[in-house]
């Protein structure tokens, strides 16, 4: 029903944001997204023709009824793929999937776009206007809102953080694991690690490792990956943030740099096996929520963040100028989940369910930074093709990990009032309520208790 040149205008530019393509069904969606996800980055740079184009008179707009045939597809569920089908002549045509009705009205739809629908007037052959436009040569021009046309990232590392307040042995065997494999894969890793006053720390200094003091035992993982993406060597041109407790397939860095030339943000995975106590693939209580959110958002053509549904986190990866441009994670909230934050930034799921979960004052700082993110982003993010292995830290039902944020929005957690910055990292302010330091300190002292066992 026509709005292609729609779907090939949004792939040379790059704009997988385009209003007007939400008009259309969900499943015509996911084809034009992949389309656009396809041809972009064929693109490098766009030219036009210095000339006046006359369009000729084909009926009035009034009659024609653009919005209504894009209701029809929606209202039908209209599948590309299912609905039509290639004559031998090469042309299109139904197939006997298509819902009758959708089929009728789509036929009316041609035959009465009204291309006659206006009072014929007689030209006068003398006043008639020259409308042959003259040849002008193509000007090529760097393609807007898109990445641009540079050469795709060489030189990718890993920057991981490690904090162990609960002392968890489990959590030690997991880094050493971690970062053994890094090496085996020829992955440079850097680490940087938080403790807390007295304590000691456990990741051997190298010159690839960075040492913080904290004064409270807070979530910091996304903090100190912020604290050490600056000082990276200046030839680092991409960065990937890993958790560190996770195996890759082999060559893992290659991989992602192959979709790094394509997009440039990037979840480093399709699949999460998570393991148990004994090495053994753990299945997932709801289907399909072992998968990474980029790969699922990308198979279904979707930009969402649902709560539970996905992986948001585990590992991902960046052009150096795209974090730059960003200026940074969300770093501001202490109990964790930092990465489905993140994923509403990069998806620019500003209304996202997940959000339900903080209080006002979280919410609000949340969707200042991703309202930030997504216009940063704009919805390039790809994923790693492969399957990912979660090594085993606790009991996930002895965690605790919801409750913390109930405290948190129960409590009126507020950013801005309950904590501060302090030689660059962050403590609880004295105005912070006293339910919320017993409860952080207690939760990542031992209630998370990674070395629990079924």
């Amino acid at each position: 029903m026509g709005g292609g040149d729609v779907a090939w205008a949004a792939a040379v530019y790059g704009d997988m944001e385009t209003a007007y393509l939400r008009r259309w069904s969900n499943r015509l969606l996911r084809d034009a997204l992949r389309y656009i996800r396809d041809v972009a980055p064929l693109v490098p740079s766009v030219g036009w023709v210095e000339a006046d184009g006359i369009h000729l008179f084909h009926g009035t707009l009034q009659a024609r009824r653009y919005g209504w045939r894009d209701t029809v597809l929606r209202r039908f569920d209209y599948d590309p793929n299912e609905h039509l089908e290639y004559a031998p002549n090469g042309t299109l045509r139904w197939t006997a999937a298509a819902p009758a009705e959708m089929v009728r009205l789509v036929t009316d739809y041609i035959h009465g776009r009204q291309e006659d629908s206006a009072e014929d007037k007689e030209e006068d052959p003398d006043k008639a206007e020259d409308v042959r436009a003259p040849v002008y040569p193509i000007v090529m021009i760097r393609r807007k809102h898109s990445r641009p046309a540079d050469a795709p990232p060489k030189n990718l590392v890993a920057v991981t953080s490690y904090f162990n307040f609960g002392r968890s042995q489990n959590r030690l065997r997991n880094y050493q694991r971690f970062a053994a494999h890094m090496a085996e894969q020829r992955f440079p890793l850097w680490t940087i690690e938080a403790a807390l006053p007295g304590d000691p720390f456990e990741i051997p200094d190298n010159s690839q490792v960075r040492r913080v003091r904290v004064r409270d035992p807070l979530w910091h993982e996304l903090r100190l990956i912020n604290l050490v993406w600056p000082l990276l060597p200046p030839d680092v041109d991409a960065v990937a943030w890993i958790d560190a407790n996770l195996l890759f397939s082999p060559d893992i860095r290659q991989a992602t740099l192959n979709a790094l030339a394509q997009w440039p943000l990037v979840q480093m995975f399709q699949r999460v096996n998570r393991l148990d106590d004994a090495g053994r693939v753990l299945l997932p209580e709801i289907e399909d929520a072992d998968l990474g959110i980029a790969y699922a958002n990308f198979r279904d053509g979707v930009n969402a963040v649902t709560p539970g549904t996905r992986r948001t986190g585990c590992a991902w990866a960046a052009r150096r100028e795209l974090r730059s441009a960003i200026g940074g994670l969300f770093d501001r909230y202490p109990a964790g989940n930092g990465d489905v934050l993140a994923c509403i930034g990069f998806f620019g799921d500003l209304d996202s369910r997940s959000l339900d979960r903080y209080g006002g004052p979280v919410v609000d700082e949340v969707r200042t930074w991703a309202a930030h993110a997504r216009a940063v982003v704009r919805g390039r993010v790809g994923y790693v093709p492969g399957t990912i292995h979660h090594l085993y830290r606790g009991d996930l039902r002895v965690r605790q990990d919801a409750k913390r944020h109930e405290v948190l929005k129960a409590s009126g957690f507020d950013p801005a009032l309950h904590q501060e910055l302090v030689d660059s990292v962050y403590q609880l302010a004295p105005a912070c309520p006293q339910e919320i330091r017993h409860w952080m300190a207690a939760h990542l002292r031992t209630l998370r208790q990674e070395d629990e066992y079924p």
